[in-house]
């Protein structure tokens, strides 16, 4: 019987009663050891798996390894001996192997590391599902010829050749490479291999050792595999992410692309996960400073900027101020006079435009703004009772004229004090985009509300022309006249003098 056999007795063997006189025997003390110190309890490997461990015994046939298993491994001496057929091996030795079977001990071969490839080793390969080694000689009809060691010849198809498609086929020629076998016939003469199998255990085995790493909150480095227009898939070691493209920055980003590319590798976060349908939810901007957390800084009422349109929607554009800062241009401002305006058909992301920050709301994540007319004095205008304004009429409504002032700043001119004869149409007379000057008659609402006259604006301008008028040289009056106080005043002087 062999050591590892020998091991099953007892404790180990997972019996449910144990003679407390018995010795327990060395793994099972290992397992309680590693289960009272809070550790993982040791797992056998599975089959076909590459393996590492330290020698420690030697026997006439066999040579026990430590693997870290629940039991020692056993591998043949046959398999320990040099190119001279020495046998070199001592306790201590590390050697690495490739696990045979499982069921009955832990069976180790190392045939197939050494370079000298049987037809029994492949068979022995082929029924144990061991990985293989071997070169890519050529580019053949729908595939590759691989040299295996010992001069089997073998054909990897071009599907089986990697799991990604395969744009140069020249460019495997020349490389060693690892391969699991599809076919085998008796005489070795139809060896087919494949190199997409062994990545696929790998990735298996990567994914269940990745679910104990990938948890909601765990920050990871990952290497970004693909782009896609809504997001970008992080290969995080065994197990891919979706990293979505509202997630990548906190500045807008249209694709992608704009701002990572295949290949790259960055840190990012777990978002969500969800096990029943496999997916992975991945962030990227919740590593970096929120913008809007200093937006107040940054930002303030009255400040002129020039932003870059960077969305357009039927109520308004989104104009970038700052890095992750958007605001809000309504379509009322983008369309003077023109109800029911979508504003996409009145600008275009990308563009250029100049704009006042009417309102910041760093809580609510929002930024009003009114678009400045380039060609419009940068002085602001003075809203305060009694002032006159000049602007250009935005619409007409039954009960009165609305105004455009300036960016964010529309006043109303009702009809009683428009200055026009009772029951015109001002429709007619004052289209969108026709000057005219009023006086402030009341802001209300801090600048909300702004009422305005037209008919004291005239009114004012005529008592100023008079004014005017009064103060010219000569008395403001043509030569050889008078005005009637003057003429009293000189009858009356003259009948003083009789």
């Amino acid at each position: 019987m062999s050591r590892n056999k020998r091991k099953g007795s007892g404790a180990a063997a997972g019996n449910s009663y144990t003679d407390p006189d018995e010795p327990i025997d060395e793994a099972a003390r290992r397992e309680m050891e590693a289960i009272f110190a809070g550790a993982r309890p040791p797992v056998d490997p599975e089959k076909g798996s590459m393996v590492k461990g330290r020698v420690v015994q030697i026997g006439k046939e066999d040579v026990f390894v430590e693997i870290g298993a629940k039991s020692e491994a056993a591998i043949s001496r046959e398999e320990l001996l040099d190119e001279q057929g020495e046998f070199s091996v001592k306790v201590g030795d590390s050697i690495e192997a490739a696990v045979m079977s499982v069921e009955d001990g832990i069976r180790l071969s190392r045939r197939l590391r050494r370079g000298a490839v049987s037809m029994e080793g492949l068979r022995d390969a082929y029924q144990s599902g061991l990985p293989v080694e071997g070169k890519v000689e050529a580019v053949r009809k729908g595939g590759y010829e691989v040299a295996l060691a010992g001069g089997v010849r073998a054909f990897c198809p071009l599907s089986q050749m990697d799991d990604a498609r395969i744009e140069d086929q020249a460019a495997w020629v020349g490389r060693t490479l690892t391969f699991l076998i599809m076919e085998l016939d008796d005489r070795g003469r139809n060896v087919v291999v494949s190199r997409r199998r062994v990545l696929a255990r790998e990735s298996a085995k990567k994914a269940e050792e990745a679910k104990t790493r990938v948890i909601e909150g765990a920050v990871l480095p990952g290497r970004v595999v693909s782009l896609q227009a809504y997001g970008a898939f992080v290969d995080l070691g065994g197990m891919q992410g979706l990293l979505h493209v509202s997630e990548i920055s906190h500045r807008r980003v249209g694709h992608p692309s704009e701002v990572l590319k295949v290949g790259e590798q960055l840190t990012v976060k777990v978002l969500k996960v969800d096990s029943a349908a496999g997916k992975v939810s991945l962030g990227l901007k919740q590593l970096a400073e929120d913008p809007w957390s200093r937006a107040a800084e940054k930002v303030h009422s009255g400040d002129r900027r020039e932003g870059r349109v960077v969305r357009v929607a039927e109520f308004g554009a989104f104009v970038e101020l700052e890095p992750g800062l958007d605001g809000l241009v309504h379509v009322s401002e983008l369309a003077a006079g023109k109800k029911g305006a979508d504003a996409r058909k009145l600008i275009q992301a990308g563009e250029t435009i100049l704009v006042k920050v009417l309102e910041v709301d760093a809580e609510a994540r929002r930024i009003s703004l009114g678009r400045i007319d380039p060609d419009a004095p940068e002085q602001e205008v003075e809203l305060h009772t009694g002032s006159l304004v000049s602007g250009k009429v935005d619409r007409v409504e039954p009960f009165g004229v609305f105004v455009r002032l300036g960016p964010g700043m529309t006043g109303l001119i009702r009809n009683e004090e428009m200055g026009t004869p009772l029951g015109t149409d001002h429709r007619r007379d004052f289209a969108p985009g026709t000057a005219i000057e009023a006086e402030v008659v009341a802001v209300e609402d801090g600048g909300r509300r702004i009422s305005l006259s037209r008919a004291r604006a005239q009114s004012r301008s005529e008592r100023q022309e008079i004014e005017r008028f009064r103060t010219q040289p000569g008395g403001g009056l043509s030569a050889g006249f008078s005005t009637l106080a003057d003429a009293f005043k000189k009858s009356f002087n003259e009948k003083e003098e009789d």
